[in-house]
């Protein structure tokens, strides 16, 4: 029946998508500095969290310790529509808290630093009763990436480089519905971790800068349950869906950053009246890593005993400018433009993924030094591009939304 031909599929779809819809929302935002100017700054030396953004920076600031933290609310809405506009639903969710922190110590010609961010991040509900209820009601994954780096200068070369120390935790929900409107909820969850590298390298000649961060792709070895509440349901349905174990693994994508930058001071941070500093910069994205994932249940349902989905995901660039001015010695504005593009088809657009032609942001914030202390602030306001699909055999539709950002950081250096 529809119930059992589904719903395997289905969760395979989630778990594969809840990964990369936190890609297709890449929380790659290491801090409000970074996050103020655009997502630019891997040229620019203001505070720790170039031990995400470019480690081979790091001996660019001054000699010393380095902590830099806070924490970003995420707020997005997304919006579904049926290709006949019979059926409407709005997602639910609250904001989300999504906290970083790195400390770091630079030698003068070498330095090392550590933190913790989450890259991908990602939450999403749907009501109860909304059309696409057998695909999706609820989602929550975090991935976190602590880096442990270092980084070398040679003359106006600077490198940088360590490994990541990944790990990774999704909950998912949805509805099986096997007669009419009733149903029962089915609830996927599952953690992993893993480890991969990174390496990063700066040309620095004062008044212009190039650089490029490179973070590798890896595969979270997953393990989970499934749970099905069928307690209400015809008991026939508690031996087609029993509970138990289940394993998948995970790929995300590897990321190539370049960065190229004009700037009106030879060294330093810029806190100077009237410093300027403007960035281009692209992002490209291994997506394609995505092309299947196969995911294995303890119990041998269905049939097999797995599932395997196709994606057919495709590689992305994404473009972005950026910068800051300093008003004065101590407070600097900053402002960007990101557009970022969408790795998803049509065939696998869907409520976990519901970003099918990318989306604009636009990138405001402000930092504030006084001694050893800095205060930084951002807000992003993204417009997803409106996108539809007539060809995703779990459910058609149309889809829209948009994202709020607000981010604020701190640091400390002594």
């Amino acid at each position: 029946m529809k119930a059992i031909r589904t719903l395997f599929a289905a969760f395979s779809c989630a778990a594969l998508a809840s990964t990369t819809f936190a890609a297709g929302f890449h929380t790659g935002q290491s801090g409000a500095s970074y996050t103020g100017q655009g997502q630019t700054g891997l040229t620019f030396f203001d505070n720790a969290g170039l031990v995400a953004q470019n480690p081979a920076a790091m001996v660019k600031l001054e000699t010393g310790n380095h902590f830099y933290g806070g924490v970003g609310q995420y707020q997005t809405k997304f919006s579904y529509e049926d290709l006949d506009g019979n059926n409407a639903a709005d997602t639910t969710h609250s904001a989300a808290l999504v906290p970083h922190l790195y400390l770091m110590h630079n030698y003068g010609d070498w330095a090392a630093g550590t933190g913790i961010y989450f890259p991908f991040n990602s939450s999403i509900e749907w009501p109860e009763d909304w059309a696409g209820r057998d695909v999706l009601t609820k989602l929550r994954l975090a991935t976190i990436n602590q880096p442990l780096v270092f980084a070398k200068q040679s003359g106006d070369f600077s490198y940088g480089g360590g490994v990541n120390f990944i790990a990774a935790s999704v909950l998912l929900e949805r509805q099986v519905v096997y007669n009419g409107t009733d149903s029962f909820k089915a609830t996927l969850g599952g953690k992993g971790s893993t480890m991969g590298v990174n390496g990063s390298m700066l040309y620095d000649k004062g008044s212009w800068a190039v650089a490029v961060n490179y973070n590798s792709g890896f595969t979270i070895p997953g393990k989970g349950k499934a749970q099905f509440d069928t307690s209400q349901a015809p008991a026939a349905y508690t031996s087609m869906f029993p509970d138990g174990d289940i394993s998948v693994n995970l790929k995300y994508p590897d990321l190539l950053e370049f960065g190229a930058s004009i700037k009106s001071f030879d060294s330093g941070d810029g806190y100077t009246a009237g410093a300027y500093a403007v960035e281009f910069g692209l992002l490209q994205s291994g997506w394609m890593a995505y092309d299947k994932i196969v995911i294995k249940y303890d119990q041998g349902l269905p049939g097999t005993g797995q599932t395997v989905i196709d994606q057919q995901w495709s590689n992305t660039t994404d473009y972005k400018v950026g910068g800051f001015y300093s008003l004065m010695d101590t407070v600097k504005i900053r402002g960007g433009y990101y557009k970022t593009a969408s790795p998803i088809p049509a065939k696998t657009l869907g409520p976990t993924t519901p970003d099918g032609k990318g989306r604009n942001s636009l990138y405001l914030g402000a930092g504030y030094k006084a001694g050893e202390l800095e205060v930084d602030v951002a807000y992003v306001n993204s417009t997803f591009l409106p996108s539809e699909t007539d060809s995703n055999p779990d459910l058609t539709g149309k889809y829209s939304g948009s994202a709020n950002v607000l981010q604020l950081s701190a640091g400390y250096n002594f």
